[in-house]
């Protein structure tokens, strides 16, 4: 966290993906937001169980059940210019010999870097409705409003899935810095004050790559309850026709300013699992 203030006012720009707030120097008096407790590093209190990986001393908590999604939902988030980002997500699954085995954690990272790779069209870039697929590979077609009969969509809507779902973000900017330890939080409130569940489902790390300008974050979303029966953490997973549950998450960022400084940016997408929400 740097030693200067920002105007949050001027930080929030509208950008059709939730809302983007300036992270500024806090203190005690944040407590009572209305987007729930805050740090005095600035971090939202921890809400749940924590997502952020490196954190663990073993890596992933013990006890969740096997991962194998069913969807790859890549996130593309490109900073253009100033505040504004543009954003496109669509959802793939994979069949046949191309589909990686279960957990096969890299096997995903691989596929998920080749179709970011595939949008790359010099300067400029392809949404993901204008790439070619590799063999094996299908893009979800949306269902339900706005987005019906569209394969990708130009906000973070519609993120949510009802069942496991491994989510790759790609910040399309190379000057675009994230930390080393914390990808993601999750918050009480939602940015309209609404009550959301505390996490018990999603676990970000850092992608190692290089082929892809800008850094690079995986969210596992194992789709399942949590609770904690003594010293023990307890994973069940959930059913697909679950009640919906909706969640306040935030993606950490760092932007550079127009001196040698960064800018601590927090990206605030709603995001759901639950019945009726699509990968």
């Amino acid at each position: 966290m740097g030693n200067f203030e920002l105007n949050r006012r001027k930080a929030i720009q509208a950008v059709g993906l939730g809302s983007l707030a300036a992270c500024a120097k806090l203190d005690e008096s944040d407590a009572d937001s209305p987007r729930g407790a805050f740090l005095k590093s600035g971090r939202p209190a921890l809400y749940g169980v924590n997502p952020n990986i490196p954190h663990m001393p073993n890596g992933l908590p013990s006890g969740l059940p096997t991962f194998n999604p069913a969807y790859l939902t890549l996130i593309r988030v490109s900073a253009s210019h100033g505040w504004g980002f543009d954003v496109n997500h669509a959802s793939f699954a994979y069949s046949g010999p191309n589909a990686p085995e279960p957990d096969s954690s890299n096997a995903r990272a691989d596929q998920a870097i080749a179709l970011f790779r595939q949008t790359i069209n010099g300067p400029a870039r392809r949404r993901f409705s204008q790439i070619a697929l590799p063999p094996g590979a299908s893009i979800y077609p949306r269902t339900k409003p706005p987005y019906q009969n569209q394969t990708d969509v130009p906000s973070l809507d519609r993120i949510g899935a009802n069942h496991p779902a491994e989510i790759f973000i790609w910040y399309d900017n190379p000057r675009i810095e994230i930390y080393n330890d914390y990808f993601i939080s999750f918050t009480t409130f939602s940015s309209e004050g609404v009550v959301r569940a505390p996490n018990d489902s999603f676990f970000a790390s850092r992608v190692i790559q290089t082929i892809l300008p800008g850094p690079m974050i995986r969210i596992r979303n194992y789709f399942c309850d949590y609770e904690e029966i003594g010293d023990t953490d307890v994973f069940t997973t959930r059913k697909p026709d679950s009640p919906e549950r909706i969640y306040s998450m935030n993606l950490h960022i760092k932007v550079p300013d127009t001196g040698n400084r960064t800018i601590p940016l927090i990206i605030d997408p709603d995001t759901g699992s639950g019945a009726g929400w699509e990968p």
